[in-house]
């Protein structure tokens, strides 16, 4: 959870820097649509960012930071619907983000019915450590039961605000990058005798007197 990136930014893209995650699900962005300048500010080079403002309402908002080789598409529907797609699907599941809800308090009423949705679909929750400053657990890293796509348990690292982001590694093939062309030219290595001859005898140093000053620039 960002707590708002709005006065984070900064620290924001330093954090993605230093461990350049894949994906980076973002609570509580606090981002409007009329705030580009904060979404541009908060995404590196080499990744794009998606995000979901609280319409009529301050604060609030969801983002999904991923590196630009990733395909990401945008799902319509409540959370309730979506969960019923998942037993018909065959791919592997991934759910994440700040449910808002104790799930390490078994007394909790609230926790207990979420974790039922999730046992009822099929679903297991990975996350068993405080993600709050408070000391509950409320960051949820949640996959399908039969899916073995977590490779290693996820650890809580880094309080970013009252929230402690939460690593995960899974066990999926990486999508290949991105292999641009770049060519250059060594600027140092530039035969200055040679230029100046070359500049001489082109179009750019003939008839000068024909050409009109205006229509040049």
């Amino acid at each position: 959870m960002a707590h708002s990136l709005n006065n984070k930014s900064a620290q924001f893209t330093d954090f993605i820097c230093e461990h350049t995650p894949d994906l980076v699900v973002v609570t509580e962005t606090w981002i409007t649509d009329k705030e580009s300048a904060v979404k541009t500010l908060s995404t590196p080079s080499t990744y794009k960012f998606f995000d979901e403002p609280r319409l009529n309402r301050r604060g609030s908002g969801i983002g999904l930071l991923f590196k630009e080789n990733i395909l990401v598409t945008k799902i319509a529907g409540e959370f309730s619907e979506y969960l019923v797609s998942v037993v018909l699907n065959t791919d592997p599941v991934l759910i994440v983000g700040d449910f808002n809800i104790h799930v390490d308090c078994h007394d909790n009423t609230d926790a207990v019915k979420l974790l039922e949705l999730f046992e009822s679909v099929g679903l297991g929750q990975h996350v068993h450590t405080p993600t709050h400053c408070s000391g509950h657990t409320l960051d949820l890293i949640v996959t399908r039961q039969t899916d073995q796509i977590i490779a290693s348990s996820p650890r809580a690292d880094c309080l970013f605000s009252d929230h402690i982001a939460v690593f995960c590694q899974l066990q999926l093939d990486r999508v290949p990058r991105i292999n641009s062309k770049v060519s250059y030219r060594n600027l140092a290595a530039i035969n200055l005798d040679a230029l100046r001859k070359d500049l001489s005898n082109s179009i750019l140093c003939e008839n000068m007197e024909s050409f009109d000053l205006n229509e040049l620039v």
